[in-house]
């Protein structure tokens, strides 16, 4: 409706003898800049009338739905006008001559490698066929997990058991199975046994869920007390900070019934650190007791300019066996080698459904999204996110 043509074209012009230097007249100060202290009125006034009649604002309004995309971001690294102009005028001609490439493969038939062009230009983390990165163009990433046995324990919980579970498991206990706990536990064996696993691997949680029963909150609160306890509080974790950011179980991979909230911070719960830093700096940050308790991969990335650049990142943990063929793939970045039976892949949450990539799981509904191990046996493929 309002596309090539500015909403706002039809506001009437003061003074139409250069209104641009009849509005800057008033809002600008002995320096040449925009004075902070003009009151709201007279800066809508100035952004109307700079508008008014504009014609290119009118070709690009509304074409920066997600926080104002690239532009956004060159404002943020840009310390003046001036130098906002150099950068934007780089980051044109960079577009213009890739797109201009990739219009040329798809005019030609080359689909093949149109489509592989622009899974490149959309996700930072994904290499070409065939692709090498020479080693001085890239930065060692280590990915973080604390007390490994446990904190899979309770992932797996999450991902394959259901949140009535832990009901069943007091109603049991407590020799008062209701007719639909037998339902649950005669329906899902296996969540069953994970629920098991889970009670004696965080011997407090069965205290901790029954004060939670008691004051009728949701589940999942439960959950992330005992792990804190039993896991994050033995570790000066929040120092990893410093080098790299959290991870937590990627949106939309567990039962959204469950509130997986840190209780001090409120922030959703961490399993992990993912930091720009090889292995050997990570564990130095810890006693020789608790390097024993922590596993790491380590995976070499394209250099970054920052831990703004590792956001919206996605960590896939994976069979040992199924890492192999990763590894083989020159188009995933993966760790070297594996811990704990578990290799990793780094990816960008940004490009197209990568859970789906990783695993080649798809869920009917996410909000309910549950994984059906065949056994208790059987490894479970999960995912972290930044």
């Amino acid at each position: 409706m309002f596309a090539g043509c500015p909403r706002i074209s039809c506001i009437r012009r003061q003074k139409m003898v250069s209104p641009r230097r009849y509005c800057f007249r008033e809002l600008l100060d002995k320096e040449g800049k925009m004075s902070e202290k003009q009151v709201p009125e007279e800066q809508i006034k100035f952004l109307r009338e700079k508008l008014a009649g504009n014609d290119t604002f009118g070709r690009i309004r509304g074409r920066f739905p997600d926080k104002l995309g690239e532009l956004g971001s060159v404002l943020a690294d840009s310390e003046s006008p001036t130098d906002f102009c150099r950068r934007w005028d780089q980051f044109c001609s960079d577009v213009r001559v890739i797109g201009n490439l990739l219009a040329c493969l798809k005019r030609d038939g080359w689909n093949i490698a149109a489509t592989e062009l622009t899974r490149a230009l959309q996700d930072k983390t994904y290499c070409l066929p065939g692709e090498t990165v020479p080693l001085h163009e890239t930065e060692p990433v280590t990915v973080v997990v604390f007390d490994f046995p446990r904190t899979l324990a309770m992932i797996r919980w999450i991902r394959c058991a259901h949140w009535m579970n832990l009901d069943c498991y007091l109603n049991e206990r407590d020799n008062r199975l209701t007719e639909n706990d037998k339902a649950v536990w005669n329906n899902d064996s296996v969540g069953q046994l994970l629920t098991y696993q889970l009670f004696e691997a965080f011997p407090n949680l069965e205290d901790h869920t029954r004060q939670r029963r008691a004051r009728m909150d949701y589940e999942g609160r439960d959950l992330c007390k005992s792990y804190q306890e039993h896991v994050l509080n033995d570790f000066d974790h929040k120092q990893l900070l410093e080098i790299g950011l959290p991870l937590h179980l990627a949106w939309q991979t567990y039962n959204d019934h469950l509130e997986l909230f840190e209780h001090s911070t409120g922030d959703l719960q961490r399993f992990g650190y993912i930091c720009r830093a090889d292995q050997a700096e990570v564990l130095s940050r810890f006693s020789r007791e608790q390097q024993e308790r922590i596993a790491t991969w380590c995976v070499r990335m394209p250099k970054m300019k920052d831990n703004d650049d590792i956001h919206r990142l996605f960590v896939g943990f994976h069979s040992e066996e199924a890492h192999r063929g990763l590894w083989q793939n020159s188009t995933y970045l993966t760790s070297k080698g594996c811990a704990h039976n578990y290799g990793v892949v780094i990816m960008s949450s940004a490009f197209a459904e990568p859970l789906r990539n990783h695993t080649g799981r798809h869920h009917n509904s996410y909000s309910i999204s549950q994984v059906f191990l065949g056994s208790v046996e059987e490894q479970l493929a999960f995912e972290l996110e930044v």
